[in-house]
């Protein structure tokens, strides 16, 4: 395919990840995004979220530094920080505290904005990727070939990537071509962030901490990480429309609703350093275009635009960089033919995100208020699940399990293991488990 040009629209991590994919297999790729890019500092409109905490799970990483050999010596020279995911995080969860342990499952942290900046540099040094900041006005197809219009221009390529997010007018785009817009998943979970950068004034044992409810009846949670610039930024959230408002007041007072002290005096003891910044997130989403019969010549779709989910997991990026993996394969093993190319690409992507959105979901519909479609099972998975949470307060083997699962590194199957099985449905948890102090070191 190094004749054949192709086109990226969406310059954030999906955009970025997939451009990258793509290089080695095109002549050229072009790399469409419309906001002015500003660095490490700032987020864009594009991007509202990046203000906020966000994780890379291990799965992700690894195909991120896959892609691009070395990408996080270059994060960690600018004070990105490689942890154990269970040596120095302290989680509240379903009334008890996860055991603190050394889990084996080193997770990445650094600001969105820092790795997305990394991310663009690596991903725009590369020598056929061109950068066009001008927005998409619409994709069409003519004789086989995507149409990318700009307020200025229509360009024709052999293929084209829609990587723009949740406000994807790809569904609009389809129907003005006369095919069928696609099937979606929508389960509403009215979940809002609210996030600010503090210096911490008082020493901690801990170097992260979630704070997380107990549903249906407990709405509110909380997550501190490190910074690069060696602050901390400090997320609270909540679910079904709970959320403070965007002053100091509010902001600790939410913070002094969860079910444990620690955010709440870190914020009573620290300087803020950032404004405070809101980002509501309305509904996880699901666009089936794998279902489709129809679909237009050498296009996909990856990223939020194709499938979004509850922020509050953490998996958007992972699940971003193993989907611009699949499409790297796919590249590779397709040779020249682009319709093979989408169509491998469209059925294989699903591998990519099933777990994510599964997972998510099913934690989201422990509120009644949450609105879509429950899956069969949905209450026993509740039911077991938060068995598994429990456990992992105390049982070493469950929480190394779970912690796979959790970052996409291994199915969940490995929860129903007859092993674990049998210390859920035998386990009686004690009283006192409740009340258990939080674990201040590694055992």
């Amino acid at each position: 395919m190094r004749d054949k040009t192709a086109a990226v629209i969406g310059g954030s991590m999906a955009g970025l990840l997939a451009a990258r994919a793509l290089a080695p297999h095109f002549g050229k790729v072009v790399l469409f995004e419309r906001d002015p890019i500003r660095g490490a500092t700032e987020p864009r409109k594009g991007v509202p979220q990046a203000a906020h905490v966000h994780v890379l799970l291990a799965a992700g990483a690894t195909a991120i530094e896959h892609a691009f050999p070395g990408i996080f010596d270059a994060v960690s020279a600018r004070g990105g920080l490689h942890l154990d995911m269970g040596e120095q995080n302290n989680w509240f969860y379903f009334g008890v505290w996860k055991r603190r342990m050394e889990l084996g499952i080193k997770v990445r942290i650094q600001s969105r904005l820092l790795l997305e900046e990394i991310v663009r540099e690596r991903t725009l040094a590369t020598d056929n990727v061109e950068l066009c900041t001008e927005a998409v006005g619409e994709v069409s197809w003519l004789d086989g070939k995507p149409r990318v219009a700009t307020r200025d221009e229509v360009r024709t390529f052999d293929f084209v990537v829609d990587a723009s997010g949740r406000g994807s007018q790809m569904p609009k785009w389809l129907e003005t071509a006369s095919y069928p817009p696609p099937e979606s998943e929508v389960v509403t979970v009215d979940v809002t962030y609210t996030t600010a950068r503090f210096r911490p004034q008082v020493e901690r044992d801990w170097r992260c901490i979630l704070i997380y409810p107990s549903p249906p009846h407990e709405k509110c949670a909380g997550a501190v990480v490190p910074t690069e610039t060696g602050e901390v930024l400090v997320s609270l959230f909540g679910w079904c429309g709970e959320h403070p408002a965007a002053n100091d007041a509010a902001f600790l007072e939410f913070a002094q609703r969860l079910p444990r002290a620690e955010i709440a005096e870190l914020i009573a003891s620290s300087e803020r350093t950032s404004p405070l910044r809101q980002y509501h997130y309305k509904d996880a989403r699901l666009n089936h275009y794998d279902r489709l019969a129809r679909f237009p010549p050498a296009t996909v779709v990856t990223g939020d635009a194709l499938c979004s989910v509850d922020p509050v997991f953490g998996q958007g990026m992972t699940v971003a960089a193993l989907s611009a993996e699949v499409l790297g394969t796919c590249a590779r093993e397709c040779g020249g033919d682009v319709e093979q190319l989408a169509r491998r690409f469209r059925a294989d992507a699903v591998g990519a995100y099933r777990t994510a959105w599964s997972l998510s979901t099913t934690e989201d519909f422990r509120y009644p208020e949450v609105t879509g479609s429950r899956a069969f099972g949905t209450s026993f998975a509740h039911y077991y699940t938060r068995r598994v949470h429990e456990l992992t307060a105390t049982d070493a083997d469950v929480a190394r399990r779970f912690a796979s699962v959790m970052h996409l590194l291994a199915e969940p199957k490995v929860l129903f293991h007859p092993s674990v099985v049998w210390k859920v449905l035998s386990a009686s948890l004690a009283s006192e488990l409740k009340n258990a102090p939080r674990p201040t070191q590694a055992s």
